[in-house]
């Protein structure tokens, strides 16, 4: 299984992951600039582990703006790493993002959230048979839970940029979950 962080879509990423429409230095700059950045920079990037430069820089801008969009001088500075200054500081923060911590605090979020639910599904008889004080505990606990529900969903929809895939052969007997809804229809 591969992670991948902050993948670009077809649109702009700042709208795909609204985590990076609050970085000052990715607002800076154009979509198809900050696309450039999430290829050069992003360490999950398929791009990311090129050692030729010069070949790098090529999969980046064909990836990014297409042939056309930059102007020879443009490119020529890209091929040199001489990057736009905005890109140089906006490269530097993309690659502070790390894919490993961001999966891990995901998953912390994910069982925060289960043990939420835990505390959510204890029953009235449980609850009844609880001595007052544990009762009050109990209320206060759930109270919190509700309070702190909504950040929580909202932090783990956002998924810290975080997105799984999955790689290597399917078995031919093996169907992912997305197969039978399909079949469903």
């Amino acid at each position: 299984m591969d992670i991948i962080l902050f993948e670009p879509q077809k649109g702009d990423l700042r709208v795909d992951h609204p985590e990076l429409a609050e970085v000052e230095e990715f607002v800076a700059i154009n979509a198809k600039d900050l696309k450039f950045v999430w290829y050069w920079a992003n360490r999950t990037s398929p791009f990311f582990g090129i050692k030729n430069k010069m070949e790098k820089v090529r999969q980046c801008i064909k990836k990014s703006y297409g042939e056309k969009y930059l102007s020879e001088k443009d490119r020529n500075n890209y091929y040199s790493m001489r990057f736009p200054p905005k890109l140089q500081v906006a490269i530097e923060v993309m690659s502070q993002y790390n894919p490993t911590v961001r999966n891990r605090a995901k998953t912390v979020m994910e069982k925060i959230f289960n043990n939420y639910e835990a505390i959510a599904s204890i029953g009235v008889d449980e609850v009844k048979v609880m001595p007052t004080a544990e009762k009050e505990d109990y209320v206060g606990l759930a109270q919190k839970v509700i309070e702190k529900m909504p950040s929580l969903v909202s932090q783990i929809e956002g998924g810290f940029g975080v997105k799984k895939k999955f790689s290597g052969k399917k078995d031919e007997g093996s169907k992912r979950i997305m197969d039978v809804l399909y079949e469903e229809d």
